[in-house]
């Protein structure tokens, strides 16, 4: 499994277009800026993220953004069937996936907290 984000993004880009500039134009952002996440390890923003998630339905976004789970959609839905025996492996993949949506909820309090204290602050003036 790739250690990073930006491992992961690399392993896409060299599965399913071979460089760069083509996963760019799939993508519909530039190659620079794919190029600074990927060459010089600038983190992805929603964007790119976004980007991926609809030109590439197949791959799993917990993989991509987390590394929790399967590469392949297809292959977690195979870990969380009932005929899958190892329990422990659903118990892990599942409390992964909490937990990476806590931290979401989390991040996204955060921002309604400062997009609010900036509505305050723009009636106030």
């Amino acid at each position: 499994m790739s250690d990073t984000i930006i491992d992961r993004i690399r392993t896409l880009y060299k599965k399913e277009c071979g460089s760069i500039p083509k996963f760019a134009k799939v993508l519909g952002i530039s190659s620079d800026t794919l190029k600074n996440v990927i060459s010089r390890g600038v983190a992805p923003n929603y964007d790119i993220l976004h980007s991926i998630a609809i030109a590439f339905p197949h791959y799993s976004m917990d993989w991509l953004i987390a590394g929790v789970g399967s590469m392949n959609k297809d292959e977690e839905k195979d870990i969380l069937s009932e005929n899958e025996v190892d329990v422990d492996k659903k118990v892990e993949f599942l409390e992964a996936r909490i937990k990476d949506l806590e931290q979401t909820i989390a991040s996204k309090d955060q921002t309604i907290e400062a997009m609010q204290l900036l509505i305050d602050t723009l009636r106030n003036r």
